[in-house]
């Protein structure tokens, strides 16, 4: 559900997390995929792809600031 994984905007989520909830199945190619998904959505985004935040060593958070 988007609504509430929107509402926990400080939540963070390792790679391989977010590849098993995006795509549903173990993964086993490279995790670095996440990251080009991550850059292409960022640009679809605009200004607001800065809410998604990179957290060094974990993955990323999506966070709004006023």
């Amino acid at each position: 559900d988007r609504s509430s994984a929107a509402s926990d905007v400080y939540k963070r989520q390792v790679r391989e997390k977010i590849l098993s909830s995006v795509w549903n199945y173990d993964y086993f190619g490279d995790a670095r995929t996440i990251d080009t998904h991550v850059k292409k959505l960022r640009a679809k985004m605009g200004e607001r792809g800065d809410y998604i935040k990179t957290v060094w060593g974990m993955g990323y958070k999506f966070e709004i600031t006023p």
